[in-house]
């Protein structure tokens, strides 16, 4: 693909981006029922956190509210791709206009992303709200580290697309977004520690945290912004002469989860697409 295929690419995913942002904002009141939902969220998590723990309990020296409070804000990424690219492609499978979506001349990659970019637009003043929301229920409010967490989080959004692509195309053949979604999210905020320390959860359950490709990216986003050493790696490794820190290494493994998610999702989505449009189902539902 050579730089005016790029740009030409760009420029139609900000057109449809655009194009979708300005269908959500047509119903306010779905955007306020958004905040109200968010709030009930932290106040349910929060209070549930607080009847566990003690005022003197700290995780690394931090509060159970801080881990909460940023597993949340990483969480509500997550679970934008799971709706927006899986369960945005399905709505349109219902509704009969993914067939006609691919046969228009744009990349089959650009519509699932500009459902994304929509979604991750009108999310901005909901992410700010969240801290806020936190605090007010809790006290607690902790970010360090600002520029390093705003690049893990823009690295973790990119693993996110790579699995939201290996996830649009199981969605096409599956046809069970929202049950297959509600499943994804419960595992994660049980094993992926969304809610609270990893190291709260028992040695058994940890083991099944270790294998979930996400709790690496809630670990050390968590980590980078909160001041401390991650959870899910103990003990450093010397590399090539170097000596990476607990930090360091779920960094490169972090970094390395993104590149392989993001090949494996492009190809796979590529291939799904062809085998429906051979088969002739991308309009069944």
């Amino acid at each position: 693909m050579g730089i005016k295929e790029i740009i030409e690419d760009t420029v139609t995913l900000l057109k449809m981006s655009k194009y979708l942002l300005k269908i959500s904002l047509r119903y306010p009141l779905n955007f306020i029922a958004d905040f109200i939902e968010l709030s009930l969220w932290v106040a349910i998590f929060t209070t549930a956190m607080l009847l566990f723990s003690s005022p003197e309990t700290t995780f690394s020296g931090a509060s159970p509210a801080l881990f909460a409070l940023w597993g949340f804000v990483i969480y509500v990424f997550i679970s934008d791709v799971l709706w927006s690219i899986g369960g945005g492609l399905r709505y349109d499978q219902v509704t009969g206009i993914l067939e006609q979506n691919f046969l228009s001349p744009v990349s089959e990659y650009i519509y699932p992303l500009a459902r994304l970019f929509r979604i991750y637009v009108r999310d901005i003043p909901l992410i700010l709200f969240i801290p806020v929301a936190f605090w007010f229920f809790t006290g607690e409010f902790i970010a360090r580290n600002i520029l390093l967490s705003i690049y893990i989080l823009i690295i973790s959004i990119i693993g996110f697309i790579g699995f939201g692509y290996v996830y649009a195309a199981a969605i096409i053949h599956m046809k069970r977004s929202a049950m297959v979604t509600n499943i994804v999210q419960f595992l994660l905020m049980v094993f992926g520690a969304v809610f609270y320390p990893f190291s709260a959860l028992p040695s058994q359950t940890l083991v099944i945290s270790k294998v979930i490709l996400f709790s690496y990216y809630i670990d050390i986003f968590r980590a980078s912004i909160i001041g401390i050493n991650p959870e899910l790696i103990e003990r450093g490794i010397y590399l090539l002469g170097f000596k990476l820190s607990p930090f360091d290494l779920e960094l490169v493994i972090v970094h390395l989860l993104t590149i392989i998610m993001l090949v494996i999702g492009l190809k796979t989505y590529k291939y799904s697409i062809k085998l429906a449009k051979k088969k002739g189902t991308l309009h069944t539902f």
